[in-house]
């Protein structure tokens, strides 16, 4: 009966968990207003001459879980719509998404950055958009810089631009300054623009994001992008936007004056190419901003897109967070919000499929096309089987250990059912110990989730 007991227990605790940095774990959050991060030479409101500047303090909003008592946090730095010509950080979509991750457990920040575009001048929409990356750089260097004092994880800082903030984190994350656009350089009494870290402060920290998320957006250049790069990033697009194209174009469609751009389906396959991390949710027929905003501004949502992209987006930088170094057998996290794990290709495998490893059968694909996110991956060429025979330096102790084969069949019946359960509690519990290991994600321990795994997968062949 005490078996019985200490499963129902265990089905209760594990199935009312919900899990930091996927879901709203906090109730309330903490806002603190207006820290200065920085300060950098402004343009007055009327855009038309560059050489006219004033210093200002970049200031931002930063949002953090009331009660919380950890101290190594990532942190989530939102960049707001506007074409470099308005917005704040007090628009409605960046508000909600900074209180939704300091719900989750973030640190949620909620930036301003110097605006200043001219829509009739390629020369301004470049120079336009490098301020901006300048004003995310001095971001992060700063929020690095004091990451004790807001108990920030250094390591993890990711960036969420929405539009024109888009456009600031893709370029922050691939933009080198051997590539410095030439209108950065000035003419005439217009100022040089400086470095990529040349402005807003002097920290000598790292500038780049950990990984960056994307919505409707667009780089200027697809070779800025290369080998070198390894920020990985998730992209969310209509296909049929007109103010940033999908694949590429000018912004606004029409607006012939300013640069071409690239949109998230063609920095898909750039990102493929040079084998970095990526994933793309494209909405066919979809607008811009369609999950329900104007110009940042609720104007019919916000709708389900918007609660969808946050799904999809918090578990990719839960992958992120919780497999930093994206190695063999580390826990990552289905599209449906299960526990997985990632296989020899750095895919995210249901757990149920963990038997694969070992089997011998030297994958090309991979679990990304049925199971989980659609990670694109990149081949490693092995698998733990007789194919990690072709690099003699690749750890494979995942793969040696005698594991329980069908999966999780502890007492060997060849049957997966309440009998395994009771070894596990009891295995836990200290009264009996496993003849193979259930150690399928190479922790070295066995826990509470895998009672709940082993009764999912009774209940699914029971279904």
């Amino acid at each position: 009966m005490l078996n019985y007991v200490v499963i129902i227990f265990c089905m209760s605790f594990l199935f009312s968990e919900n899990i930091r940095y996927v879901d709203e774990v906090f109730e309330t959050v903490v806002k603190t207003e207006d820290v200065v991060y920085g300060n950098a030479p402004d343009l007055p409101f009327w855009f038309w001459v560059e050489s006219n500047t004033v210093d200002i303090d970049l200031t931002m909003d930063i949002y953090e879980p009331a009660g919380d008592s950890l101290l190594n946090r990532p942190v989530i730095i939102f960049a707001h719509t506007g074409a470099f010509f308005s917005g704040n950080n007090e628009l409605d979509d960046v508000v909600d998404l900074s209180i939704s991750a300091a719900k989750r457990g973030y640190v949620a920040v909620s930036m301003n950055y110097r605006l200043g575009l001219n829509v009739l001048s390629a020369y301004s929409g470049e120079r336009a958009v490098y301020r901006g990356v300048q004003d995310g750089a001095a971001a992060i260097r700063y929020l690095r810089e004091y990451s004790s004092q807001y108990r920030i994880n250094p390591e993890k800082v990711f960036m969420w631009g929405t539009s024109a903030g888009a456009f600031l984190s893709l370029h922050l994350g691939y933009l080198e300054d051997e590539n410095r656009p030439e209108a950065t350089y000035g003419i005439g009494n217009d100022p040089d623009l400086g470095c990529l870290v040349c402005e807003g402060n002097q920290y000598e920290q790292n500038p780049k994001p950990n990984a960056i998320v994307s919505c409707w957006g667009a780089i200027g250049d697809l070779e800025w992008i290369d080998q070198d790069d390894s920020v990985p990033i998730i992209m969310f697009h209509g296909t049929s936007d007109p103010i940033v194209p999908f694949e590429s174009g000018y912004p606004f469609t029409i607006d012939i004056a300013l640069p071409i751009v690239y949109g998230s389906s063609l920095i898909h396959e750039r990102l493929n190419e040079v084998g970095i991390l990526n994933e793309l949710y494209s909405e066919p027929g979809e607008l811009h901003e369609y999950w329900g905003t104007v110009n940042g501004n609720w104007f019919s949502g916000p709708n389900e897109y918007f609660y969808q992209i946050q799904n999809d987006a918090y578990i990719f930088l839960y992958n992120i967070i919780n497999g930093s170094s994206l190695e063999v057998g580390n826990d990552c996290i289905l599209s449906d919000g299960t526990e997985g794990f990632l296989d020899c290709e750095l895919c995210c495998w249901d757990l149920g499929l963990k038997d694969w490893l070992g089997d011998g059968f030297c994958d090309n694909v991979g679990g990304c096309a049925w199971e989980g996110p659609q990670f694109d991956c990149i081949e490693l060429g092995y698998d733990c089987g007789d194919c990690n025979l072709l690099d003699e330096n690749i750890p494979i102790d995942i793969c040696e250990e005698n594991m329980c084969n069908p999966l999780y069949d502890t007492n060997e019946d060849s049957a997966l059912d309440i009998l395994d359960i009771i070894m596990v509690v009891n295995t836990i519990l200290g009264f009996d110990e496993l003849e193979c290991s259930i150690d399928y994600d190479n922790s070295g321990a066995i826990s509470i989730t895998d009672i709940i795994i082993m009764i999912n997968i009774i209940l699914k062949e029971n279904d």
